[in-house]
């Protein structure tokens, strides 16, 4: 029988397990700071070279220039609906595979064109990353800058008190600018990168005359979705060629797409409540509209329909006497926008003093439910996400650009002779990533603003996301894991909350960790560079070059990398068939959109 140790426990010393002498990191050893274990929540810190030599531009110039040298790339374009490519009446084929519009729905609507690249690789589920240029067919005017406020070391004295404090706005890498401005679409351009026909940037904020925010945006919750209801006349719907079909069963309905045509409206500011919280504000909105217009699309394409021209695609049933009711409930951050006011606490009532109008988006939408009522037949959309964007339009505002997105772009010449003349090809320009505008000049064409024309990749290293396809095998029936699975889910170095939510939801196609300062930088990755040699723009050799000993280990993994260029190549055509969720995504990116309308159309793609 044990010897009783009086409720206490064994005080025996020796039964203490000996300390761990082992005082390794990891298996790796390296100049940074790494786990000795992968799990959640751990973190890599890198030593000063490695970041300089993970930030280098350069690496991403010279890999572009290779696979542009190598011819490594396939265009799109345009096809039948039996895939068959389309030519025009010289029988050339056309390089220009989507029509659509920017900013769909506004009264500022801007008319685009998507061309397109593919690039072979072995690290895609589909074997192909897509580069799309999104080319602007109008040009707006945005009005013109008149006041760059570049010196970082002054603290400029404005009219009513107001200031611009170069030093801390050199310290968060803003530049702020003021100009003659009465365009409303500037406040829908968050992220957007504008030109004034040489100098090019990407917007980060708009404030109005107080320096206040000029935009709120606002997400709903993941437990509180905006509800729709959308209803029509019965007559109209029951005599529609889509019900004829049905033997009059309005239930057939259900599962179409209906969408109310121009799915982004903006109001004044009348029945909306303000709510206050700790740490957020909320709007409740209850918007409502009379004799608009409501359609039943036919998409004969794999593309979602917000990506596609609504205007011109086929119905199945349309009416211009419908009504609608929109309801939800919109959270804001306040610690977004409370650096605007100083010491004053920001709150609700404080908000909805200086807002007076308000723009939401209803992207098409799938049927749920269809109820014959004495008022007509009431259609119901799948509860979803939404986001809404609240104004303060003043006559005068200031724009901030992020400091590290600058360009300038210039024609290639050089001591005013045109080289490219020799092998016909004129019209190249010149495009300096190198621009600093604390020392730059920019903005001194005198030109208004224009909406810029972009360059956008599906590959992880432009837009910080992987991109999975439901497929298990490869060409050869070998089994094959999606890409996906190898990189991590949400972590608590990841995107918070707000800024996820939408994605959230499509987690299992696309996973992102963009962060809001990568968004508003200038993006690039080997592939949009070598598509801007492509099409004539040629990139100037960035100064940001890697330490040696990278560079040397760099051209001997590029050497490598070129050899199996062939094979990826083989490998893409093979797999070429498939519809590509990467191709969704990227159009998406080139049309700007927010986090829960990418979301959308990911989950609304057909692949």
């Amino acid at each position: 029988m044990p010897r009783k140790q009086n409720g206490f426990g064994n005080f025996k010393v020796g039964s203490v397990r000996r300390p761990n002498n082992d005082f390794r990191v990891g298996k790796v050893q390296k100049a940074g700071s790494y786990p000795s274990e992968n799990r959640f929540g751990s973190v890599v810190k890198r030593s000063v070279i490695e970041q300089y030599d993970l930030n280098s531009d350069w690496v991403r110039w010279r890999k572009g220039m290779e696979y542009y040298y190598r011819s490594a790339w396939l265009r799109m374009y345009l096809t039948d609906e039996s895939g068959q490519v389309v030519l025009d009446k010289d029988g050339e084929k056309i390089p220009t595979f989507l029509d659509t519009i920017l900013y769909q729905g506004t009264e500022y609507e801007i008319p685009i064109e998507f061309t397109g690249y593919r690039f072979a690789t072995s690290k895609a589920d589909s074997s192909n990353h897509y580069v799309v240029k999104r080319e602007v067919k109008s040009e707006p005017d945005l009005g013109t800058i008149t006041t760059v406020y570049s010196d970082k070391d002054r603290v400029y004295q404005l009219n009513d008190g107001l200031t611009v404090d170069g030093p801390t706005n050199f310290k968060n890498r803003e530049l702020w600018v003021q100009g003659t401005s009465g365009s409303r679409l500037l406040l829908k351009m968050i992220g957007e990168r504008v030109n004034d026909g040489e100098t090019e940037a990407t917007i980060k904020y708009a404030l109005n005359d107080k320096q206040h925010p000029a935009i709120y945006v606002g997400k709903t919750e993941s437990d509180a979705l905006a509800e729709l209801k959308v209803v029509v006349p019965t007559t109209g719907i029951m005599s529609s060629k889509l019900i004829q079909e049905n033997k009059g069963d309005l239930q057939s309905l259900i599962g179409e797409v209906g969408s109310l045509g121009a799915y982004s409206s903006e109001r004044p500011i009348e029945n909306e409540e303000f709510i206050d919280g700790d740490y957020e504000f909320y709007i409740d909105s209850n918007i409502t509209g009379n004799s608009v217009s409501f359609e039943i699309l036919d998409n004969p394409t794999n593309l979602p329909a917000p990506l596609l021209d609504i205007a011109k695609m086929p119905k199945l049933y349309k009416t211009d006497i419908a009504s609608f009711r929109l309801q939800a409930r919109y959270t804001f951050i306040k610690a977004h926008y409370q650096r605007f006011f100083g010491n004053k606490y920001l709150t609700a009532d404080l908000v909805k003093s200086e807002l007076n109008l308000i723009s939401y988006t209803i992207l098409p939408f799938t049927i749920t439910s269809v109820i014959e009522k004495d008022i007509g037949v009431e259609i119901t959309a799948i509860p979803f996400e939404n986001s809404v964007e609240a104004y303060s339009t003043t006559a005068g505002n200031y724009l901030i650009f992020t400091d590290y997105s600058f360009t300038k772009k210039e024609p290639d010449t050089y001591g005013g002779l045109d080289y490219h003349q020799a092998s016909k090809e004129p019209d190249w320009k010149r495009l300096d990533t190198d621009v600093n505008p604390w020392q730059d000049e920019v903005f001194t064409s005198g030109e208004p603003l224009t909406v810029a024309d972009i360059w956008c990749c599906s590959c992880p290293s432009y837009s910080h996301s992987i991109i999975r396809m439901p497929q298990s095998l490869s060409g050869d029936n070998k089994h094959v894991n999606n890409r996906q699975y190898r990189y991590p889910l949400p972590t608590a170095m990841g995107k918070v909350d707000f800024q996820n939510r939408g994605l959230a939801n499509a987690a299992g196609i696309v996973q992102s960790w963009e962060t809001f300062a990568q968004r508003t930088s200038f993006k690039m990755c080997k592939h949009t560079i070598a598509s801007m040699f492509i099409e004539r723009l040629k990139v100037v050799e960035p100064s940001q070059y890697p330490s040696v000993d990278a560079r040397e280990q760099f051209e001997e993994k590029l050497a490598k990398d070129i050899e199996k260029v062939v094979d990826e190549l083989v490998m893409s055509l093979e797999r070429s068939e498939l519809t590509t969720v990467e191709l969704v995504y990227t159009l998406a990116e080139g049309l700007n959109l927010d986090e829960v309308e990418t979301a959308a159309v990911i989950l609304g793609a057909k692949f």
